[in-house]
Order: structure tokens, then C-alpha cells, then sequence
């Protein structure tokens, strides 16, 4: 039997590396960014800025659109009166629907009686001449 010796000299265990966590900006240091790099007068200025900050171009585009198009919500007239409610006008009509299908129902059924009442009417009538008739 052979016996094999394990050191733990011959192990080395290394230091798993940090895991890179995403950055996130609240709106007040996306409007400082925003104001520096629009005051910017050149394209190197605003390259030091986006370098300075660890941002690309794209970033600042879309803070731009997000920032216009929440200035221009705030800037229209709010709706006044209920808030609509998503799908209450076609539950309306569904209602609607239901209400004409149940009325026809009944008037089937009304119809349905009247016609075994007139078959019964028939076959007595039937019933009664061909006894007569004998």
C-alpha cells in the first residue's frame, strides 16, 4: 500500500476578486452631471467629464430624454374628474350582452312551453276524434 503525503503548503488558495456592483445615480447628481456636461463649451470638456464621472455619451441621452419628458408631464393641464379604469367600458358592454342574451333565453323558454302546450292541445285533440270516429 503506498501512502501519498498532502501538504497544505502546495495549496494556495486566492482571494476571489470583489464582484463589480452597478452603479446608481439619484436624480439630484443626474442633474449635476446633466448641468456640467451642458455647460460644457467643448467636446474635450464634456470627454472629461464623462471620464471624470466613469459615463458614456449614451447615459447622458437618456437622462436627457427621461428629464424632457418629465418636464413636458408636468408642464400639461391634469385631468380632472375619476381616473378611467382599464377595461371598465368593455365589462360595461359585456353586461350589456349578457343582459339581451338572458331576455332572449327566457323568450326561448316561453317559446318552448307554448309549443309543448299547443303539441299536448294536438294530441288531444287527435286523441279525441279518432275516438269518436271508432
Amino acid at each position: 500500500m503506498t501512502t501519498i503525503a498532502v501538504t497544505t503548503e502546495s495549496v494556495e488558495v486566492k482571494p476571489q476578486a470583489p464582484q463589480a456592483q452597478r452603479r446608481r445615480f439619484n436624480s439630484a447628481e443626474k442633474r449635476r452631471i446633466l448641468r456640467a456636461y451642458e455647460t460644457a463649451q467643448t467636446t474635450s470638456e464634456r470627454g472629461a467629464i464623462l471620464r471624470r464621472e466613469g459615463l458614456y455619451a449614451s447615459h447622458i441621452g437618456r437622462w436627457r430624454h427621461s428629464r424632457d419628458e418629465h418636464e413636458l408631464k408636468a408642464l400639461e393641464p391634469a385631468q380632472r374628474g375619476p381616473k378611467a379604469q382599464p377595461g371598465r367600458a368593455q365589462i360595461a358592454q359585456l353586461e350589456r350582452e349578457n343582459a339581451e342574451l338572458r331576455k332572449q333565453l327566457e323568450q326561448t323558454r316561453a317559446l318552448l312551453e307554448l309549443q309543448k302546450k299547443a303539441t299536448a292541445i294536438m294530441d288531444m285533440l287527435t286523441t279525441s276524434n279518432s275516438n269518436e270516429k271508432h
